[in-house]
């Protein structure tokens, strides 16, 4: 949804990952399993996210009226803000 008030795209999307250690966890000081286990749920968030967004390729101005097309510059720039 945007909040044409502010210009912000607001995604409301529940995102359920779970990834488990592989092999030993519990090994310190910097627990790798576990690091390792966390980081690729959040790439896996990561990708969820891109995944439900849907490229700009044009806009309208004003509705039932055709707007102008939509730069590949302007999407990368909205794209940078994510």
């Amino acid at each position: 949804m945007s909040d044409l008030s502010t210009n912000t795209y607001t995604l409301y999307q529940k995102i359920d990952i779970y990834k488990n250690a592989e092999g030993e966890w519990k090994e310190p000081p910097s627990f790798p399993g576990i690091t390792n286990a966390y980081y690729q749920a959040l790439e896996q968030v990561k990708d969820e996210i891109k995944a439900s967004l849907v490229p700009v390729t044009s806009a309208t101005t004003d509705i039932g009226s055709p707007g102008s097309e939509v730069s590949d510059s302007d999407v990368d720039s909205e794209q940078s803000k994510i």
